[in-house]
């Protein structure tokens, strides 16, 4: 589902559906000459909004077995289908969208992975998710994951909105050339979906490849960066999260793609 019906209705404006289900249908086909086609160019504007360049790892561990953290999340609407979102008291250290598995799953997944204490919280969840989308300074990171896995995360977030990258780059960038499937597999075990865009890591043969939460999802937050600029991508998800916010419904000149 490339957005929901709700969110459809409440907050974009027919001009943006338009472009990015132009967008969306062309990804999605998950044809090389489209793909080739639609990154043949980097994206050249010069975004203020840098999403990429808030997030600041406060602390990374190992294993949650030798860090008795206690994590507490919440389930919460999404522009994109029901988002987990999950912190310590030091930051954010999980966001997974749940359309692909259901909930259920997605839960059992999780707590699978991460063998501490799991406490819901909603409402500190909730507005710590809206300071994230209001556009907070910082958003405070606690990544759970070897030094190699937390490298090439970190290293997914030099990525540029807007743009693709192939897993043999992200290999060559952390000093890891003959590991591409290494690196598959720590990109795949991205803990903190959409803000750390693993969704922006495609084949060098550009195929959509893999994607935890699915590749209609992947194509979605692809055609989302591909069409409006990162400032009007966190205020749709902020009013998503915000039910008395109001959009200004003339608020196209965020859009940055006009073909």
């Amino acid at each position: 589902m490339l957005i929901s019906k709700h969110s459809l209705q409440k907050f974009y404006t027919k001009t943006e559906y338009q472009k990015i289900s132009s967008k969306y249908t062309n990804i999605i086909e998950n044809k090389p000459s489209n793909l080739k086609h639609i990154y043949s160019s980097l994206n050249k504007s010069n975004h203020e909004f840098q999403p990429e360049s808030r997030l600041q790892v406060i602390k990374t561990e190992a294993s949650l077995r030798k860090a008795h953290e206690k994590i507490y999340w919440a389930l919460l609407p999404s522009l994109f289908g029901k988002l987990f979102i999950a912190r310590t008291l030091h930051g954010l250290c999980g966001m997974a969208f749940c359309d692909e598995y259901g909930v259920e799953s997605t839960l059992r997944m999780i707590s699978r992975r991460w063998t501490s204490e799991l406490i819901r919280d909603q409402g500190n969840l909730w507005l710590f998710a809206k300071g994230i989308f209001f556009g907070s300074e910082v958003i405070p990171i606690h990544l759970f994951g070897t030094p190699f896995q937390t490298s090439v995360w970190q290293n997914l977030t030099k990525v540029p909105y807007g743009t693709v990258d192939h897993y043999t780059s992200i290999a060559n960038n952390v000093g890891k050339k003959s590991a591409v499937r290494a690196v598959g597999s720590a990109i795949g075990a991205n803990p903190i979906a959409w803000l750390i865009p693993c969704h922006r890591i495609i084949s060098s043969n550009y195929f959509l490849s893999g994607y935890n939460w699915g590749l209609e999802k992947k194509a979605a937050l692809l055609s989302h960066e591909k069409t409006i600029a990162p400032q009007r991508l966190f205020e749709l998800q902020y009013c998503c999260l915000n039910t008395r916010c109001k959009l200004n419904s003339n608020k196209v000149n965020y859009l940055e793609d006009s073909q």
